[in-house]
């Protein structure tokens, strides 16, 4: 938990703050005087046991390629299923009144895929946007970033 400085808003309900990248997302509660970090989502591979959905596929008794469906998700499908599971994250949150406010600080080349995978309710909840990769940035810095609406190497976008 962090004190927020004086200079820095200050808001009066519940704002919620993520941070995303393509395998982390950090989400954070501002609140009168304190910024809080509730909680951090990483992406992980599927636990595979044993052999478990392993093929191999074969011609002419010659084995041309074997493994998991996992081995051959493409990148762009990983991250799609982290944004799910983030997106899912979010609405429980929403749902259990945590937040009133929600500012996302997102890559640029992940915004599309995020917003996709945003729950309506949650949508409605957006106050800002801006584009960035801040996923290891300062929770005192992103307030920052939301009061002067500049993000370094991203725009601010007001949604």
């Amino acid at each position: 938990m962090w004190h927020i400085p004086r200079e820095l808003p200050h808001p009066k309900d519940r704002l919620g703050l993520i941070a995303i990248d393509s395998r982390t997302a950090k989400f954070y509660i501002a609140n009168e005087d304190v910024i809080e970090e509730i909680s951090e989502l990483n992406y992980t591979e599927p636990e595979k046991h044993g052999r478990q959905g392993f093929f191999m596929a074969r011609a002419s008794g010659i084995v041309m390629r074997s493994g998991t469906l996992d081995d051959y998700r493409s990148e762009k499908e990983r991250r799609r299923f982290f944004f799910h599971q983030v997106a899912d994250d979010l609405l429980k949150r929403r749902t259990r009144g945590e937040f009133d406010g929600l500012v996302i600080f997102v890559a640029k080349e992940y915004k599309k895929l995020f917003d996709e995978a945003l729950n309506p309710a949650v949508r409605q909840t957006i106050v800002k946007q801006v584009v960035g990769d801040f996923v290891h940035t300062h929770p005192c810095d992103l307030l920052k970033k939301i009061k002067t609406g500049q993000a370094a190497g991203g725009a601010y976008k007001k949604k």
